[in-house]
């Protein structure tokens, strides 16, 4: 007699266990992507699905058409590498378009002033000081933007660490003062485009405040427009003081 049980004596059925689907054996699965960051990446840092070019123009559009959306889960914890990076470039582009439109709109100028009788041109030591400096000053673009970022950033936080409990460090306020800088492409435009520019910045930058920090839209407006206040205070305090030793 064979020792082997008899197939009717064999369990019915043989249970299979589901493979953990969270478990990585190196198989088929990719291990979870532990490098992942904040989904609402700006396209300027997204290298994944934007070139460097479209991704900096892209930015600027959905800055400032969308920004409550563009700054909601806005990635924090990042670098400033591309905030900084960002800001300079814009700031050297507008000031080199915007050197540009005035060497032709300062000859047409000059030309429609040379009508008038009495007018005194400048003289050509002056002409070449003038556009020296001018020159100078958009070589220098690049430092220059840099420079005014961080003492942009760095004032607008000193009212951060003021008036917000649990702001979320100097990095998301250095992020919404880059990123809200995005409508000063609107300087591009002739006449009105520095006013227009510089008040949409603003208001960008106050909706950046607001959603980085996570705290209300008053208290957003006040960090940003309180160090102009003070600004216009001080100096308005110095020439007031000016005033009254010049006439005493």
């Amino acid at each position: 007699m064979s020792d082997t049980p008899a197939d009717d004596d064999r369990p019915a059925f043989e249970p299979e266990f589901p493979r953990d689907p969270g478990a990585f054996d190196g198989g088929d699965a990719p291990p979870p992507d532990s490098t992942a960051v904040d989904d609402n990446l700006p396209p300027w840092e997204d290298g994944a699905r934007f070139s460097r070019l479209s991704g900096f123009f892209e930015t600027i559009r959905k800055a400032m058409t969308a920004p409550g959306a563009f700054f909601t889960d806005h990635p924090v914890r990042r670098g400033l590498t591309g905030p900084v990076s960002f800001a300079v470039i814009l700031g050297t582009l507008t000031s080199l378009i915007g050197w540009v439109w005035s060497k032709l709109f300062d000859r047409t100028l000059m030309d429609l002033l040379e009508q008038i009788d009495g007018f005194d041109p400048p003289s050509a030591a002056e002409a070449a000081l003038t556009g020296f400096f001018e020159t100078a000053g958009v070589l220098a673009s690049p430092l220059l933007a840099l420079i005014g970022l961080f003492i942009q950033a760095g004032i607008i936080h000193l009212a951060v660490l003021v008036l917000v409990r649990n702001g979320r460090g100097f990095e998301a306020t250095l992020r919404a003062c880059a990123y809200g800088g995005a409508a000063m492409i609107l300087t591009l435009i002739p006449m009105c485009g520095n006013g227009v520019g510089s008040v949409w910045a603003l208001v960008l930058t106050i909706i950046g405040i607001q959603r980085l920090h996570r705290c209300g839209g008053g208290t957003a407006t006040l960090i940003v427009l309180l160090p102009l206040l003070l600004c216009c205070g001080a100096c308005g305090g110095i020439a007031a003081l000016i005033a009254l030793l010049a006439a005493s």
